[in-house]
């Protein structure tokens, strides 16, 4: 699995096959898949052309399909991520807290 991440969120790429119960549509605007809960700092995905990419979430987080060109993950305080073409996951990490269990990391 490739990974990468941009502050404490994760882009892991994920075969197709665990992706065949979202819906998935196209990208025409940027979409903030990460807003920081303390900050309020989003991680943006930019829609520049050519690239066409397609989206979809669920409880877990959002998911690109990068099917032309490369997306491009933007963050003002974090290093812009570049994501090649593939089926990637971007979601929230999470931590165990042994009083409050599992719970995501907050920005």
């Amino acid at each position: 699995m490739k990974q990468q991440y941009q502050g404490d969120i994760p882009i892991l790429k994920i075969e197709e096959k665990f992706v065949k119960k979202i819906k998935f549509r196209p990208l025409k605007k940027d979409l903030v898949v990460a807003l920081g809960e303390a900050t309020g700092h989003r991680h943006v995905v930019k829609v520049k052309e050519p690239t066409k990419i397609l989206w979809g979430e669920d409880e877990n987080g959002k998911y690109l399909k990068v099917l032309k060109g490369e997306a491009v993950i933007e963050h003002n305080t974090h290093k812009t991520q570049t994501i090649p073409q593939g089926t990637w996951f971007v979601g929230s990490q999470f931590e165990y807290d042994e009083v409050e269990e599992l719970r995501r990391v907050r920005d």
